[in-house]
């Protein structure tokens, strides 16, 4: 609702057949949503290429699957996906065509606090973001700098097709509003969005 007006997810099941990099945002699809994850894995078995990536607060089943396991601090999340979008407009590589035609920002209105916030200018939201910075992210998340610039570089490339998923952990995240709200801007950013395998997804949806 904050973020699109509509209650319903970005994406959908057909994007694990298009992407090129899988994020796992703090869940383990590969024990709670098997099935779903097969379709991932079974890309593999075909010689198909699809990087996977786990960012969470332990090691599961789904960990063992990718090649690459970030471990955070308990809410480490909301400082990992400001770096992202900090590193997408200092290295310029964010979309400029995409957040021109679809984009507008807003931030957190603390005098009249709701879902929908208060507009602000790119030049505010740059202001905001430019502070986390990888090694700024590094300590507020327990993330080293190399992997948060390794993901900065993933949304920056438009050649790749990028799906985050995440389930309860981040919809029931104390910061739940936040995190979901950032996780889908990065992908509005990045120009992540509306191709197959370019998705934004919360596997309960």
């Amino acid at each position: 609702l904050a973020t699109y007006g509509v209650d319903e997810p970005a994406g959908c099941y057909d994007d694990l057949d298009h992407c090129d990099v899988l994020i796992m945002w703090g869940n383990n699809p590969a024990e709670m949503h098997p099935v779903l994850f097969s379709r991932v894995i079974n890309r593999r078995s075909r010689g198909e290429q699809v990087t996977l990536i786990d960012i969470g607060t332990r090691r599961t089943r789904t960990t063992g699957l990718c090649q690459h396991y970030l471990e955070m601090k308990g809410h480490g999340d909301l400082a990992i996906a400001n770096g992202i979008a900090h590193q997408l407009i200092a290295s310029g590589t964010y979309s400029r065509k995409f957040v021109e035609h679809y984009c507008n920002f807003k931030a957190q209105d603390d005098q009249n606090p709701n879902l929908h916030g208060r507009p602000i200018s790119f030049e505010e939201y740059k202001a905001f973001v430019s502070e986390y910075t990888p090694q700024k992210v590094q300590e507020l998340s327990g993330v080293s700098a190399d992997q948060i610039v390794m993901l900065g570089k993933l949304f920056g490339n438009p050649d790749l097709r990028i799906t985050s998923l995440w389930c309860m952990g981040m919809n029931q995240h104390t910061r739940g509003t936040a995190i979901n709200n950032l996780v889908h801007g990065i992908h509005l950013l990045s120009g992540h969005f509306g191709r197959p395998g370019d998705a934004p997804t919360s596997l309960t949806g």
